[in-house]
């Protein structure tokens, strides 16, 4: 007669066998030690276990967090693998392992429209909906206010959906566009305007062009739309 108890607080399974042939470990039995394991970050998560290990079951199955291989972000629905180990009667320890697909749900953002690289994020070209995490990843929820603001490394066409990987702080300074030059020497200052040839940010130093006499040099961003030059 088999008797199974899954202790949750531990993240291991409890196995006692009668007579007879020793038992294999079984897809169930894996999914319930990793539950047990999940127990305290993701009760309902949906688990499936492609493959398991041919381990001699008799004793305690454990499946702790730490045996888990982190799990791709950009592959959600590839298994990863899971080790774990069968700890007999006797105290002796046999390795164990799986392949597993883990996930539950969050609030993730996706965009309604399509949107070119570079653009500035808003409010109402996003929306909230529910998608896939993954818990032992830590993935907070989302809303479309956490990438207000945030430019876009890509183009992106509707419906896709966000994360930090496709977004980046914008630029203060853009390529092509007019900035405030404040050049300095000693007590000396002199503004003008030049063109930028690529995008900066705060402290980067980027290439420009005077407008008046078409020459490049070079200047580090000050803040929106200015440029630092300091001559010594």
């Amino acid at each position: 007669m088999l008797l199974l108890i899954c202790f949750q607080t531990f993240g291991l399974l409890l196995i006692g066998q009668g007579a007879g042939a020793a038992q294999m470990l079984r897809p169930q039995d894996v999914e319930a030690a990793v539950r047990a394991s999940l127990a305290g970050n993701a009760p309902v998560a949906q688990i499936e276990v492609v493959e398991c290990s041919q381990t001699a079951v008799s004793g305690r199955i454990e499946f702790p967090l730490s045996g888990a291989a982190r799990p791709s972000v950009f592959h959600r629905d590839q298994p990863f693998l899971w080790r774990g180990r069968v700890i007999s009667d006797s105290g002796a320890e046999h390795a164990a392992w799986a392949r597993v697909c883990v996930v539950t749900k969050r609030k993730v953002v996706r965009t309604l429209v399509n949107l070119s690289a570079g653009t500035v994020l808003k409010p109402e070209q996003m929306e909230s909906v529910e998608g896939l995490a993954y818990p032992l990843l830590k993935q907070k929820v989302e809303a479309p206010a956490d990438y207000a603001g945030l430019c876009l490394k890509r183009s992106v066409t509707a419906q896709t959906r966000l994360s930090r990987e496709l977004v980046e702080i914008p630029p203060l300074v853009r390529r092509g566009s007019r900035v405030e030059v404040e050049a300095i020497a000693g007590q000396t200052r002199l503004k003008f305007e030049a063109e930028a040839h690529a995008n900066g940010r705060l402290g980067g130093r980027i290439e420009l062009m005077n407008l008046r006499s078409g020459k490049p040099f070079w200047g580090i961003v000050s803040g929106v739309g200015s440029v630092l030059i300091a001559i010594k």
